[in-house]
């Protein structure tokens, strides 16, 4: 005898993964819709190339690097489907030349090595609260907004030297960060500043329900000292009435967790190449 509390045969039972089901469902589907929103903006503005469907979205700049040539799974990947699914993916970055690419997935994988895929890491998913206060920043930091070409490119150098990104640092001026993306209000560039010389980034995607953060870096000559965790807080208040949500590294989970963040998940990233 069936139980009162089981669904009827056949009935279709919704998950946070369903496209009918609204983005801000839980926090981990708000996240992953927007970071597919900022991924294939960004491969746009540079000129680049997308392909999308209800199981995932692909987003290829062409870069020599794999920051900008990514695809992010928008529903569970299952076993039975890994091989359709890398196979797709591959063919895809296969259609033009560029670097490697990443696979950015809120849910445990299948192993997809077998597949030519090889494993990153599962780096934590954070989100933090609206509102709150910010610790002070270095007194001898100054935070511009970048709203402009020429500041673009200060901060774009500056993100390939703090972050780091070295494969990045011989793309011409607006490869990685395009003038487009000034136009688009949905993205916030920071610049840190001590003495009128470039020290940090960070850059807020604001997504339907919260400020994403991105691109925090602090170049080497002040790590350690505060400026990241400023650059963080700059980015994170785009919006004070609305939460902040961010995909950390381990090394810097501590300084998150001190500004109020919590983790939510760990993220399962693949990387793949085009040979």
């Amino acid at each position: 005898m069936a139980s009162d509390f089981a669904a009827d045969p056949g009935e279709r039972l919704a998950t946070e993964w369903d496209r009918d089901v609204p983005s801000e469902d839980t926090l981990v589907r708000a996240y992953v819709d927007a970071f597919a929103d900022m991924i294939e903006t960004q491969a746009r503005a540079a000129g680049g190339r997308v392909l999308g469907d209800d199981a995932m979205l692909l987003a290829d700049a062409g870069s020599p690097g794999a920051y900008l040539n990514g695809g992010v799974l928008r529903a569970p990947l299952h076993e039975q489907a890994a091989d359709d699914v890398v196979a797709r993916m591959t063919e895809f970055f296969a259609g033009a030349p560029g670097g490697p690419w990443m696979l950015f997935s809120a849910m445990p994988t299948p192993d997809l090595r077998p597949h030519g895929l090889q494993p990153v890491g599962h780096p934590p998913l954070m989100f933090r609260p609206a509102g709150g206060e910010r610790r002070p920043p270095p007194d001898d930091l100054e935070i511009v907004e970048a709203t402009d070409p020429d500041t673009l490119r200060v901060l774009e150098r500056t993100l390939f030297d703090g972050y780091p990104m070295p494969e990045l640092r011989d793309l011409g001026a607006g490869a990685f960060l395009p003038d487009a993306l000034l136009a688009d209000d949905r993205f916030r560039f920071y610049l840190g500043l001590v003495a009128g010389e470039p020290v940090g980034t960070s850059m807020a995607h604001l997504g339907q329900s919260m400020s994403h953060v991105e691109w925090v870096s602090a170049t080497s000559s002040v790590r350690g000292r505060g400026y990241g965790e400023a650059m963080t807080w700059a980015a994170t208040l785009v919006l004070p009435d609305r939460p902040s949500m961010l995909i950390s590294s381990d090394d810097g989970r501590r300084t998150y967790e001190r500004m109020g963040y919590l983790p939510l998940t760990r993220f399962t990233l693949w990387i793949g190449s085009r040979d």
